[in-house]
């Protein structure tokens, strides 16, 4: 709790555990047209008033509320409030606060409801959640720059009938403590720290007195104003009458244009598009009806064109001239590939010179007395008959090439 600051005197008691004083109901009478008794019976209570937080400067044994302008709420959190309804259909729950300082005091209360109507919800303090210390009102009271906390408390209850509706309601107003938010058991109605309790150590009772600081008389009810209900506008009906002619359409005016209507053309993108598709059509017709590998020699120079110039760079040949790279074969007067050139074994082989046994023999010697057989030499048959002379210009067949064609 705060120390009270100015006018706050230490005497002995002090050293007695210390309170804090609470905020205050003030004498507000409930406006009239708050009490309202609905069709179906019930009655519905919609109470209001204010409540005032004084600068505290009690005695030594209160810790009252140090409001300034720098710090309205000084450092406690704010003002809830419960209602006592006196409601003999739903009493609320009973509290008894006690006063612990000066002469013993308590008084029994029955505070909010239980919600055995659903459309009673105040089963805890309640308190405005925006403005929970409610207004600074600077007095200069005890010193420059001090004042004190002034508020509005509100709740509404649904009575069963008018029967059960009482001559008056009540209100407690409760210190919230220093937590923000508020701690559970500040916003419980067992917080001792109340109006009550303060209302006891002061006076020694609550008071309950009709149109009292604590309590207000309820004004007469008076009956729901009716559910007006908006008539619904049918829609409009359109009427048409047989025997009236209809109206003649009029044809729209056609505005004739400036120029006569004319084919420009296709754009920039569709000429050159043509030019493309007339280009790529020559190219085809080149390609079908002329011989390109002809025409290609013939613009690059070679002998379909001038005589003599290379062509690819390679010299002309001359006719029965073999193309560089092929090799000529001796037997039959070919030409080979590049790959086809004559092998070793297509030199003339060993066998096919003068065999050793077609020299003269010694048995083919000149017998003696015989004349010398100028022909080249032979082996004589029996008898000494020689055989039929060979064909000396029989041809050897030419060698078969062996190397890769």
């Amino acid at each position: 709790m705060v120390a009270v600051a100015g006018l706050l005197v230490f005497t002995t008691l002090g050293a007695q555990p210390a309170m804090a004083n609470a905020a205050s109901p003030t004498a507000s009478p409930i406006a009239a047209g708050s009490v309202i008794q609905n069709a179906n019976g019930t009655v519905t209570v919609a109470a209001s008033g204010t409540w005032l937080w004084a600068f505290g400067t009690e005695s030594a044994t209160t810790a009252g509320l140090d409001a300034t302008v720098n710090h309205p709420c000084d450092t406690r959190t704010g003002v809830g409030w419960g209602i006592v309804w006196n409601d003999p259909n739903d009493p609320g729950f009973t509290e008894t606060y006690i006063n612990k300082h000066g002469t013993p005091a308590h008084a029994t209360v029955q505070v909010g409801s239980q919600g055995i109507n659903p459309l009673n919800g105040d089963d805890q303090v309640e308190y405005n959640g925006l403005h929970k210390c409610g207004t600074f009102i600077q007095t200069n009271v005890p010193k420059p720059g001090d004042g004190y906390d002034t508020g509005i408390w509100r709740g509404t209850h649904v009575y069963t009938s008018l029967a059960a509706l009482p001559s008056e309601v009540c209100v407690i107003t409760y210190d919230l403590g220093f937590a923000k938010p508020p701690s559970p058991h500040r916003t419980s109605f067992d917080n001792n720290d109340n109006s009550v309790q303060w209302s006891l150590f002061k006076q020694g009772t609550w008071n309950t007195a009709t149109m009292g600081v604590n309590c207000a008389k309820l004004p007469p009810p008076v009956p729901a104003p009716p559910v007006v209900i908006s008539p619904t506008t049918p829609p409009p009906v359109k009427t048409v009458s047989h025997t009236s002619r209809p109206t003649p359409k009029v044809p729209a005016a056609v505005k004739p244009s400036p120029s006569p209507l004319a084919f420009t053309g296709f754009g920039r993108i569709g000429r050159l598009v043509a030019l493309l598709g007339a280009f790529l059509i020559m190219l085809g017709l080149v390609l079908y009806f002329l011989d390109v590998r002809r025409g290609a020699l013939w613009l690059l120079g070679s002998e379909l064109g001038v005589p003599g110039l290379p062509r690819f760079g390679v010299p002309l040949r001359g006719p029965g001239t073999p193309r560089p790279g092929r090799y000529v074969n001796a037997n039959r007067a070919r030409p080979y590939g590049p790959g086809n050139a004559p092998r070793p074994g297509n030199a003339p082989r060993p066998g096919n010179a003068p065999r050793p046994g077609n020299a003269p023999r010694p048995g083919n010697a000149p017998r003696p007395g015989g004349a010398v057989n100028a022909s080249p030499a032979r082996r004589r048959g029996p008898g000494g008959a020689l055989p039929p002379p060979r064909r000396q210009d029989r041809r050897q067949p030419p060698p078969r090439p062996r190397g890769p064609r």
